[in-house]
């Protein structure tokens, strides 16, 4: 006899599984995904037989039911923060009782809220269904629910239906995650989801992350969410993220924003963040502008229903519709189209989206959302002042990829420390193996790599807040100056942070590793005490470069023992 859906269901034998998601800068959970399961005595081998034959004999509803059930008793009393998310396939979600299905079962779970819960579509859904998807999306909006589409990248009509039912959480099909290091093909096709789901509004989610390769490149892409065997195994509902990986995350994240922070154009919009006044879109006109034109330094109103920003009103426009039409509501005004976006918007995207505005709103702020809540705006003139201004401030040379101060800025510094005698200790750093790690990874890649060693070179010789102590050179050379009494702990610490950004070092079990960049740093010790120039420092680093034996790989330490009394300290 072949297995029955009804008699699992009425048996209780459909279970549920729950698989983390993962904040990407925090290594914090975000979210469960609730997966069905058969559970024993069912009958079901697994859980594909078990949809498969619930497809065949026109039993969706009820297994999914059933799931959703089993899903929701063990939600009770879900952790504050954490959603939960599900998926329906689309013959169900189309279903005209699927909307009232899902918020009476919500609401009489205790401790749940449908503002707590994602309600997952797959991409692959049949074309015939999206004008039920539609009307039953909008009706689950409205009580709150988010929407996720599922499998995002896996089929032809996808952007289609994206489009259609603007989703609050994209997924990332697993193929695209799939060795995604090593193809640079499909890291720009992340990067363009990256910045779809930014502009949107929309929470990106790379599923399938199996290597801690595949996880490095997708923090130094972007990507916020992230859910794989790597991350968390489908398991029990109290499962938590491994420490290790969760710290790695963090400092992946805390590389990566150390590096964006550098080029001001990659600086998130709340770096200029204001505060902004909101009024709903049902408040009279005259009341709304009461508080708003008390203060004259206030250039106007954000517009919203509940959630939602509808525009903005400047100040002229306010005081108009307050003297025009006062008992009429401000969403009559009607407001300006604003451009609202995410609060970890990039600053150059924020400059697009101004320069795409028409004449007449030019000059208006743009707005800033936090989980689709206006939190404050941003002024265009604090905006491009923001970029405008270099990391070295007006008049500083910096090198256009890491923002470090360049060769000939170096140059003037260290002629004034060989001049003055000053005490020092001069390293420099090599990236050796770029050139194959381009080639394996792709030049955007490569160039990811060199923006992180600057910023653990930057880090870790602390430079104080007149003068630089760490230098582009180029390509990827850099000069770095370690503190008086500190060159050791500066080459140890230097060493660490940087194998921390190879990821095949958190996981014994990540698969066979290519190879792998690593660093060369070459130690000149009382090195403003030893040359009369700049240019003969240099000649210094490129004999011991010449004279250097090969390594095995790893990063290696030289140091330049002619005419140096601390030898035996250096070497230990």
């Amino acid at each position: 006899m072949r297995p029955s859906i009804a008699a699992a269901v009425a048996r209780g034998l459909i279970g549920a599984v729950f698989q983390p998601i993962v904040d990407l800068s925090t290594g914090a959970l975000a979210a469960f995904e609730s997966l069905a399961r058969p559970l024993p005595g069912s009958g079901f081998p697994n859980v594909i037989a078990m949809f498969e034959q619930a497809e065949a004999s026109g039993e969706l509803w009820s297994l999914e039911e059933a799931t959703r059930a089993a899903v929701l008793t063990a939600a009770a009393g879900w952790p504050s923060g954490v959603q939960v998310t599900f998926n329906s396939t689309p013959v169900v979600f189309a279903d005209d009782r699927f909307p009232d299905s899902v918020i009476g079962a919500v609401r009489r779970t205790e401790g749940l809220s449908p503002q707590r819960v994602v309600l997952e579509i797959t991409e692959r859904a049949e074309t015939r269904f999206i004008d039920g998807l539609s009307r039953n999306v909008d009706a689950l909006k409205a009580a709150g629910f988010q929407i996720a589409v599922d499998d995002v990248g896996a089929g032809s009509s996808g952007l289609n239906r994206i489009m259609a039912l603007r989703p609050h959480w994209l997924k990332l099909d697993r193929e695209l995650v799939d060795h995604l290091d090593q193809d640079p093909y499909r890291q720009n096709l992340i990067r363009f989801f990256v910045h779809f789901a930014r502009l949107g509004g929309a929470s990106l989610v790379a599923e399938g992350i199996e290597r801690v390769e595949e996880l490095g490149a997708l923090i130094d892409l972007g990507v916020v969410l992230g859910q794989g065997y790597l991350l968390g195994k489908p398991g029990a509902r109290d499962q938590t993220v491994s420490p290790d990986i969760a710290a790695w995350i963090r400092e992946r994240a805390g590389l990566r924003e150390r590096v964006r922070l550098r080029e001001p154009r990659r600086r998130p919009v709340s770096d200029v963040l204001r505060a902004c006044m909101t009024v709903d879109a049902e408040t009279p006109a005259a009341e709304a502008a009461r508080p708003a034109l008390a203060d004259v330094h206030n250039p106007g109103i954000a517009v919203v229903s509940g959630r939602r920003c509808l525009g903005w009103l400047n100040r002229e426009r306010l005081q108009r519709a307050a003297l025009e039409t006062p008992s009429l509501p401000v969403r009559d005004a009607p407001p300006e189209g604003a451009t609202a976006v995410d609060f970890d918007t990039p600053l150059g995207d924020v400059i697009a989206a101004i320069v795409a505005r028409d004449d007449e709103t030019f000059a208006e702020p743009v707005l800033i959302t936090k989980d689709g809540e206006v939190v404050g705006m941003a002024p265009v003139r604090d905006v491009l002042r923001a970029v405008s201004t270099g990391p070295l401030g007006a008049g500083g040379h910096t090198a256009p990829l890491t923002g470090l101060p360049d060769r000939a800025v170096c140059d003037q510094q260290i002629n004034r420390m060989i001049a003055g005698r000053l005490p020092g200790d001069v390293l420099f750093v090599d990236v050796r193996g770029l050139t194959s790690y381009n080639h394996d990874a792709g030049y955007e890649m490569g160039d990811v790599l060199i923006q992180q060693v600057a910023a653990v070179v930057e880090s870790v010789v602390r430079p104080d807040q007149t003068d630089g102590r760490a230098w582009h050179l180029g390509d990827d050379r850099f000069l770095a100056l370690a503190p008086a009494g500190r060159v050791s702990a500066v080459i140890e610490e230097l060493l660490l942070q940087f194998e921390r950004t190879r990821v095949r070092t958190v996981s014994a079990d990540a698969g066979p590793a290519r190879t792998a960049p690593s660093l060369r740093v070459l130690v000149i010790p009382d090195a403003f005490q030893r040359v009369a120039s700049v240019g003969e420092l240099h000649r210094l680093a490129d004999q011991l470069r010449r004279a250097a034996r090969p390594s095995d790989g790893g990063s290696q330490v030289i140091v330049d023992r002619r005419d140096s009394p601390r030898d035996a300290r250096l070497s230990a």
